[in-house]
């Protein structure tokens, strides 16, 4: 599998100390292999980009937090290493704010090809 997530929880630390911490994800498990892409679509607000950061491996490298669980891409263990550039990549959630060249069009049509 290209991406293995299972019983994935992650809770960003309160804003405020006098807050409770709340969950953003509960229990989440999906499998992707090799070759398929993933789009996380719902309701703002519902954890998608949490989840595409924990599955990019920026959290919780890059952001506090707690999170449990078991994510392995590429069989890099996400949680407990930064992954290597290269191995996961985001689009904006709106797409046409994402950024394209002719260069950035090619990687995504020859991701292997070095240049």
């Amino acid at each position: 599998m290209m991406i293995n997530a299972q019983n994935i929880n992650f809770t960003y630390p309160p804003l405020r100390a006098d807050l409770p911490a709340q969950p953003v994800l509960r229990d989440v498990s999906l499998a992707v292999p090799f070759g398929e892409a993933l789009t996380v679509m719902g309701a703002s607000g519902s954890g998608k980009s949490t989840l595409c950061h924990l599955l990019a491996g920026l959290i919780p490298h890059y952001s506090g937090g707690t999170s449990s669980g078991v994510i392995h891409i590429a069989g890099y263990d996400a949680r407990a290493t930064a992954l290597p550039i290269g191995i996961v990549g985001i689009l904006f959630q709106d797409a046409t704010t994402q950024l394209f060249n002719d260069l950035s069009l090619i990687h995504i049509s020859e991701p292997t090809r070095p240049y």
